[in-house]
């Protein structure tokens, strides 16, 4: 019985398979038996066959549960809570109300005089009985952009070029828009990038918006903190 011998560039050892060896000569090829390479292979000339490697694959927005907390800093804590049936994040202050008010009354009227579709927007603000203060948010299914990052390293992947660079413009249009009014974000930074929308497949879907207003004062941001925008957003 006359044996050929071919040798794949993977090292393929199906000896049914079409590019592997030895096999017999006279043996016809199985698409049942084609192996994990050959079928890639296939897939690159026939696009109507997808391998598993070309597949789309999703990326689900991490599941939150009542009370969860979403982030903590000098200020404020941010909880996830269920009110009418939908999740929000309520933000409440850490230290003196009077800095949150502040925070909040910017934003409710950046809201309702100048309103931008990147710029983080309040559905209420809460006064409790000890005067603290609570902003209702809508949440960010998938967090700020380092935890989007964090998410996609644990499933061994990574923000794509396209996706950074679309989160930025979004970021940018959002700066721009303060400046015009005379707002000065004060902490323009990738934990101040909430994620709204991401596809890994469809860069153009990714929605952020700016938040975390609390730094802010009259003026405008700087060419040099959007700089360090871009540089920390390249490293996720």
């Amino acid at each position: 019985m006359i044996h050929t011998t071919k040798v794949h560039p993977r090292g393929c050892q199906n000896e049914m398979c079409e590019c592997a060896g030895p096999r017999l000569a006279n043996a016809l090829p199985l698409a049942s038996s084609t192996c994990t390479c050959c079928a890639e292979t296939a897939a690159s000339l026939n696009p109507s066959r997808p391998s598993p490697a070309n597949q789309r694959y999703s990326f689900p927005p991490p599941r939150l549960r009542n009370g969860q907390l979403l982030g903590r800093g000098a200020q404020k804590t941010v909880h996830a809570e269920e009110r009418n049936g939908r999740m929000v994040a309520v933000m409440r202050s850490r230290t003196r109300a009077l800095t949150l008010s502040k925070e909040a009354k910017l934003v409710m009227r950046i809201a309702e005089q100048s309103p931008h579709p990147h710029v983080m927007k309040l559905i209420a603000i809460e006064f409790g009985v000890s005067s603290r203060v609570k902003m209702i948010a809508p949440i960010a299914s998938f967090g700020s952009m380092l935890d989007l990052a964090d998410h996609l390293e644990f499933e061994c992947l990574e923000v794509g070029a396209p996706h950074k660079q679309n989160a930025f413009d979004q970021a940018l249009s959002a700066v721009l828009h303060l400046n015009a009014i005379g707002i000065d974000h004060g902490d323009v930074a990738a934990r101040n990038l909430l994620v709204f929308r991401y596809d890994p497949h469809l860069p153009c879907a990714t929605v952020v918006q700016l938040c975390d207003f609390g730094d802010a004062t009259p003026g405008t941001t700087s060419v040099s903190a959007l700089r360090r925008l871009a540089r920390e957003l390249s490293r996720l």
